[in-house]
């Protein structure tokens, strides 16, 4: 809906503050609070950012103290008026040394119908990187990783690690990493090469889980080892315990054994952490149908199931965008990251409910 400013001051009453931020102007009255908003796409700064959600920074004292009572009404400046966003609510938020909220995330009442999220975050079309790279596997999983990485992260501007006695796969991540330490993971994280550890057996520690669940290992003198996980099997035992299922059949042992060996789990490491922990995603858990569907619109990875982030974890892909899917049962969690939010758009209605969507 279209309002004017006249509907605006009308809502909040007689004589309303004002207040200017980051992208925004605020009015404080005696009947309500607004915000009105610059239209534009901005990851880093206060607008709207998806559907159901705003992000305001350096919020003024006054609009900080209001938020803590109640809603906003939340408008976006358009060519013909103010369009409406409807009531907006505090759900999370940054405060400063003084204890005040400085930055909040907030939720719309009644989630945007995309037609008035494109106007509100209106997108440009950009180029989104291919899926060549799907033609190097499964031969020459190295030569995908390099692909991928380059057209997903952009061309490094750093001279590589040293990598000197690693596997050649191995010497190729880290010297690819050295420019983009987004590649080494936040969920679970791959070790710098000069931080290595050989563990009991001649492994050695080549990552670990981000609370220490489990440990990465691999054999540094085989040309393309096997890699394996300390401690998943017992996480994943003691989790089936806690919510009643069975064990898995067979039974797992530590250290278990990951389905490809140290190259093609390098390409998947790094396929997983632009699905799990781009800044642009979705996730949703459907039923083992659903995930299909929405798979037949994808190229598959030509590599084995991976253990991580969850077991028969498989990998797809599109320009732009990579999928990581996995589960138990009849259940499936799909997760989706994206290099630009432009590549989200065709995922909009799936067939099902997103959880999270950035589109």
């Amino acid at each position: 809906m279209i309002s004017t400013w006249a509907d605006i001051l009308a809502a909040t009453g007689p004589d309303p503050e004002r207040f200017s931020a980051e992208n925004a102007q605020y009015l404080v009255g005696p009947d309500a609070g607004v915000v009105v908003i610059a239209p534009g796409d901005r990851p880093q700064g206060s607008g709207v950012r998806t559907a159901d959600r705003i992000v305001l920074r350096d919020l003024p004292a006054p609009v900080a103290t209001l938020l803590d009572r109640g809603p906003l009404l939340g408008f976006v400046r358009v060519f013909d008026g103010y369009l409406s966003l409807g009531r907006l609510h505090l759900a999370d938020g940054t405060f400063d040394k003084s204890g005040q909220l400085a930055t909040a995330g907030l939720r719309v009442e009644e989630r945007l119908s995309y037609e008035v999220l494109d106007r509100a975050r209106p997108l440009a079309e950009v180029d989104l990187p291919g899926v060549a790279w799907l033609d190097r596997l499964p031969a020459d999983p190295v030569a995908a990783l390099r692909a991928f990485v380059t057209g997903w992260y952009g061309t490094p501007r750093l001279a590589g690690a040293a990598t000197e006695g690693l596997p050649p796969a191995l010497a190729a991540f880290h010297e690819i990493a050295a420019d983009r330490p987004e590649m080494l993971g936040r969920l679970q994280t791959l070790i710098e090469a000069h931080r290595y550890r050989t563990w009991i057996g001649g492994l050695t520690v080549i990552g670990r889980e981000n609370q220490g669940a489990w440990t990465i290992l691999t054999d540094l003198a085989q040309p393309d080892p096997p890699v394996w996980y300390d401690g998943l099997a017992s996480l994943r035992r003691a989790r089936a315990q806690a919510a009643g299922r069975p064990e898995p059949e067979p039974r797992e042992e530590d250290p278990l054994r990951e389905r490809e060996p140290l190259s093609g789990f390098l390409l998947q490491f790094v396929l997983s952490t632009a699905a799990l922990e781009s800044p642009f995603g979705a996730w949703a858990d459907v039923d083992v149908e659903q995930a299909e569907r929405f798979h037949a619109t994808l190229q598959p990875v030509p590599l084995e199931p991976a253990r991580i982030p969850a077991d028969d974890t498989v990998h797809h892909a599109a320009p732009g965008l990579i999928v990581a899917t996995g589960g138990e049962g009849d259940r499936r969690r799909i997760h989706v990251g994206a290099s630009r939010r432009w590549a989200l758009r065709d995922l909009r209605d799936p067939g099902f409910r997103w959880s999270r969507f950035d589109g």
